[in-house]
């Protein structure tokens, strides 16, 4: 499963360098939390290594434990990327570039 997941990260950080529609909805439907989690993880990765800067990527709460973010807080920082949790969104993440 991981790298399906990987190929993904990486065709995702190939949208976010195109200039498209912001923010780039990420459907999750078949993906665990803790999956989805890697996912998010491995954007964030595949993106710093291509030069791609990301401002921030929103999650739903339910992603955003595991991705271990803090009790009770509704935004930290990831490796640079500021990850915020998204009410409105349930097995999707929206990821923004840096202008």
């Amino acid at each position: 499963m991981m790298p399906e997941l990987r190929e993904l990260a990486f065709r995702i950080a190939c949208a976010l360098r195109a200039d498209g529609p912001e923010p780039l909805r990420v459907e999750l439907w078949h993906q665990s939390p803790d999956s989805a989690a890697y996912l998010v993880r491995a954007v964030i990765n595949e993106c710093r290594d291509a030069g791609i800067r990301l401002e921030r990527v929103r999650v739903d709460r339910y992603v955003a434990v595991a991705l271990h973010g803090p009790f009770g807080r509704r935004s930290w920082v990831h490796d640079g990327v500021r990850l915020e949790v998204g009410d409105a969104l349930f097995q999707q993440a929206d990821f923004y570039r840096s202008a």
